[in-house]
């Protein structure tokens, strides 16, 4: 019955070799990585030795013997540093200091290595029950002894521990304490072959060879335990890649195990070669199928693969949430408190700072903090050890609890560290706009007790890069709007000094004349009318600079809609008369809104000002009065339309049309529009509630409409409505 055990080394052997490489390239400065791939080497020189006895031919001859020896000391080279590397594994693991017992079973170890090349470790090989076995000597008496004490303390030690340490620490040692205790129990049943044990005791069911089933579930469930630990740098760990080679594997287990089944029951009905083309078939089979159906055979919660996996925290996914829809906030404060909703109660920290440069102030201030007290009692600088390490090194974060570094980092790092844990954190996570640091999150431990794993700080990371992205954008949008902010100042002042200055000069002629004329008989006043003309329009362009730049309130009352737009058009009716225009109206009866009157009634005089203005002598005005479908269940909303078959406004002055101070007329006297009547005109409505729009093509007339509600809503603000 060779067929299973030699597909069994074969499969132990690929895993653990895979495994102890995959796990030690991730990071040799790690002790924990060291001591795994010592463990790693040893497991595979066992199974490699288990592997290639099974080529040797199963008859007892001297020729035989001397082929399978060579292998039967690679196979007892690995097993003798087992249980050592076990040990050291699982102590730095649990987080357990026992360098001097470490050190003394190491000299023990290599003690015994030593018998195997002086002859002392095993006799001679010889075949018992279909397999090639190491009839004992003094130095595998020793290993026993050695391997009976080390074995069961390291279980016992790493279940005393496993009652001491937080929830998800639990989960990695009990990984750990299983995989030993099924090491232990098959090894222990191989143990009784090698001492010429045929049968089980007081059974007559033959010994079959289990360690190398044993030490394929040994090393699946001993890498994820160390994967698990802290190797916080691992950002494969918890990736799509990792998950299905860990799902892989236990497939591979599940068919190993009906292999052996069958080999059981049916001996030698399949060959190693089958029984390996059987369980890779299996796992290719498994590897297309959730390529092709990624769904397949998907139901219920999945609570075994979350917690094999530990994708079981649902912080993760309020991480990733948050980080979508990050860029969806057009305001910084909503999502300064979304985020600390985020870090202090879906990942429970006990507290977290952030901080960023303030471009005004140039220095770093605290955006959010928690606890808030005490938040700004220390303040980080451009030179602050911090900041200094993450410009030269470019990491994506900085530890600053002992248990989460690893050795051999540099001073810069320390002194980093050391800042880091004056502010009680745990770790920082740089903010950068290009190549230089502009601000950090900091966090301080879990209110759980918890570590923080991999998927932690990946996804941590991953949030402070998109915070500091954010921000930037903040920043560059506080940059657009300064400058927007500045021409239009700029753009003011220009039209402030243009018209002043014309309206003033005539008056400054006349003073100057009449000061001049002092007490001669010539009299100046034909320059007076001007004078008082210029006079009473600047009084009038300042109570129109004066109230666009005022906040108001409304005076609202119920009024008559078609009453307002009647008494505009009799106002109107001078300037109409003038150019020969007529007018049109088509307006509904008893129509009412709440309103100010006064403040409407200037919305249509101005509005209908300006199509007169825009219109040919000879030309007709409209004005509509209309109901827009309900859509409210409390209130009606009106139309009020002023129709013009003027010149029409350019697709380009369109855009500028609710611009402060930007005007297309250009008499220089009183009609000379002051560029303020239609942004005036939109934050009268937006003070109501409503809505006003332009619709105008050159050479095709404008239609200017205005929407308001026919009542106010009670929580309706009076701040001043911005013109964006």
């Amino acid at each position: 019955m060779n067929s299973f055990p030699q597909v069994a080394s074969l499969i132990a052997l690929i895993s653990s070799l895979g495994l102890t490489i995959f796990v030690a390239s991730r990071n040799l400065r790690s002790r924990v990585n060291l001591a795994f791939l010592l463990w790693g080497v040893a497991v595979s020189l066992w199974n490699f030795g288990t592997f290639m006895k099974y080529s040797v031919l199963l008859e007892d001859n001297e020729a035989n013997q001397a082929l399978v020896r060579p292998w039967l000391t690679v196979l007892h080279l690995g097993t003798i540093f087992l249980p050592v590397t076990s040990l050291q594994l699982s102590l730095l693991v649990a987080q357990i200091r026992r360098p001097r017992l470490l050190a003394a079973l190491y000299v023990a170890t290599v003690a015994i290595a030593f018998t195997l090349f002086g002859g002392h470790y095993f006799i001679r090989p010889e075949l018992r029950g279909g397999n090639w076995f190491a009839v004992a000597g003094p130095g595998m008496t020793a290993y026993l002894v050695l391997y009976g004490c080390v074995s069961p303390a390291t279980i016992v030690v790493l279940f005393m521990r496993q009652r001491k340490v937080p929830k998800l620490h639990q989960m990695r040692l009990r990984f750990l304490i299983v995989g030993l205790f099924v090491l232990l129990l098959t090894g222990t049943n191989d143990l009784m072959l090698v001492k010429g044990m045929a049968t089980y005791p007081f059974t007559a069911i033959a010994v079959v060879p289990l360690a190398n089933l044993g030490a394929i579930i040994y090393v699946i469930l001993t890498g994820y335990s160390v994967i698990q630990h802290q190797l916080l740098n691992i950002h494969v760990t918890f990736s799509r890649i990792a998950a299905n080679l860990i799902r892989l594997s236990f497939l591979g287990i599940f068919a190993g195990v009906l292999v052996f089944a069958v080999d059981v029951v049916v001996p030698h009905v399949l060959s190693p070669v089958g029984s390996l083309v059987c369980i890779g078939i299996v796992l290719a089979s498994g590897l297309f199928a959730s390529l092709a159906f990624p769904r397949l055979f998907a139901r219920g919660d999945e609570i075994l693969e979350r917690r094999i996996l530990g994708d079981r925290f649902e912080y993760h996914d309020h991480i990733r949430d948050f980080i979508g829809t990050m860029h969806r906030y057009t305001d910084l404060e909503p999502m300064l408190a979304q985020l600390d909703e985020l870090l202090t109660r879906s990942v429970g920290v006990r507290s977290y700072r952030l901080v960023t440069l303030h471009e005004v102030q140039h220095r770093f201030i605290t955006l959010g903090a928690w606890p808030a007290a005490g938040a700004s009692d220390r303040e980080l600088r451009f030179d602050s050890p911090i900041f200094r390490y993450f410009k030269d090194h470019h990491e994506t974060h900085l530890a600053a609890n002992l248990a989460y570094l690893i050795p051999g980092g540099s001073a810069e790092e320390g002194d980093a560290m050391k800042e880091l844990q004056e502010f009680g954190a745990e770790f920082c996570f740089p903010l950068f706009s290009g190549t230089d640091p502009v601000g950090a999150l900091m966090v301080g431990e879990k209110a759980n007790g918890e570590p923080f794993t991999s998927h932690d700080l990946f996804l941590l990371t991953d949030l402070a890069k998109n915070l500091a992205i954010t921000f930037n954008q903040f920043r560059l949008k506080n940059r657009l709007l300064q400058q927007e902010e500045m021409e239009l100042m700029g753009r003011m002042s220009r039209g402030l000094a243009h018209d002043l200055n014309n309206l003033v000069t005539p008056v400054f002629t006349y003073l100057q004349i009449l000061r001049e004329m002092k007490g001669k008989s010539e009299d100046p006043d034909d320059l007076l009318p001007v004078a008082l003309r210029n006079m009473q329009t600047i009084q009038a362009y300042i109570r129109t600079a004066l109230f666009f730049s005022t906040t108001l309130k409304p005076n609202v009352a119920l009024t008559s809609l078609d009453g307002v737009i009647r008494k505009s058009v009799q106002l109107a009716d001078p300037k109409l008369k003038s150019k020969q225009m007529k007018v049109e109206l088509e307006l509904m009866d008893h129509a009412e809104a709440e309103m100010d009157e006064v403040l409407i009634q200037r919305v249509l005089d101005n509005l209908i000002s300006n199509a007169v203005d825009a219109s040919n002598p000879g030309g007709q005005l409209k004005l509509r009065l209309t109901q827009l479908a309900r859509t409210e269940s409390t209130r009606d909303w009106f139309r009020m339309e002023v129709v013009d078959q003027g010149s029409g406004i350019s697709k380009e002055n369109l855009k500028r049309i609710f611009t402060p101070y930007f005007t297309t007329k250009d008499k220089g006297d009183s009609n000379r529009g002051f560029g303020l009547g239609l942004a005036i005109c939109r934050k009268i409505v937006h003070l109501h509630s409503g809505n006003l729009n332009v619709i105008s093509e050159e050479r095709k007339g404008t239609t200017i409409q205005f929407d308001l509600p026919s009542v106010q809503p009670s929580d309706k603000p009076t701040a001043d409505v911005s013109l964006q």
